[in-house]
């Protein structure tokens, strides 16, 4: 149980600074529209895995 909690934690923490590195990304004038997408698609699918693991710890107790 404390791997899936260290996993969720630092996926936490990856979603963060991606969150952050995204800010700054999109002020970038040279970031296109498909880059920025694709970098917004990064950030859910990092959300849609804490999510499953989440859901996985809760059903493992």
């Amino acid at each position: 149980m404390k791997s899936l909690e260290e996993a969720i934690r630092l996926l936490k923490d990856a979603r963060t600074k991606l969150e952050s590195l995204y800010a700054d990304f999109t002020r970038w004038e040279g970031a296109t529209a498909g880059r920025k997408l694709l970098f917004y698609e990064i950030i859910e699918d990092v959300e849609e895995a804490i999510e499953i693991l989440e859901k996985l710890k809760c059903s493992l107790k």
